[in-house]
């Protein structure tokens, strides 16, 4: 069994390694960001340090979010640098064996399982590969970003 944080993406349920998350915080100012992958909000100073935003919603659910002042963001480990993705709702922790994903072509690689906690299903979310080799990149390089504290 595992403990995961359960979020909640365009009214479906996404579930993400608590080993994983720093940290949940309010939407703060984002600081928009030029040629960036559709996926990239922009960068944010949380902390000292800039990191980069991201919106998981067009890889889970196919297109983006409208973040506002009522969005969360979850602040989790990717090797050495910090993301923030971006969503709209944090229900709770939860304790949970998924059940594993259907191994057909059909299932994408960030799918690790789903599990029924009895407020519905749940699909279990690997961070590392829900994000692409090209916002991965972004992510490394937004730790030398300047970003003014809010």
């Amino acid at each position: 069994m595992q403990t995961y944080l359960l979020c909640t993406i365009h009214g479906e349920r996404f579930a993400f390694d608590v080993e994983k998350v720093d940290e949940v915080v309010r939407m703060p100012w984002v600081t928009e960001v030029t040629e960036t992958p559709i996926d990239v909000h922009g960068i944010i100073n949380f902390r000292g340090s800039s990191i980069a935003v991201v919106d998981p919603a067009f890889r889970l659910c196919g297109e983006g979010t409208e973040s506002g002042l009522d969005s969360f963001l979850v602040i989790v480990q990717l090797d050495a640098d910090q993301v923030a993705l971006i969503v709209d709702g944090v229900e709770n922790l939860v304790e949970a064996t998924p059940k594993p994903a259907p191994t057909e072509a059909a299932t994408p690689s960030f799918v690790r399982g789903h599990f029924d906690d009895g407020q519905g299903l749940t699909t279990v979310v690997d961070v590392a590969e829900l994000l692409r080799a090209d916002v991965q990149d972004f992510v490394a390089h937004a730790r030398e970003s300047t970003v003014p504290p809010p």
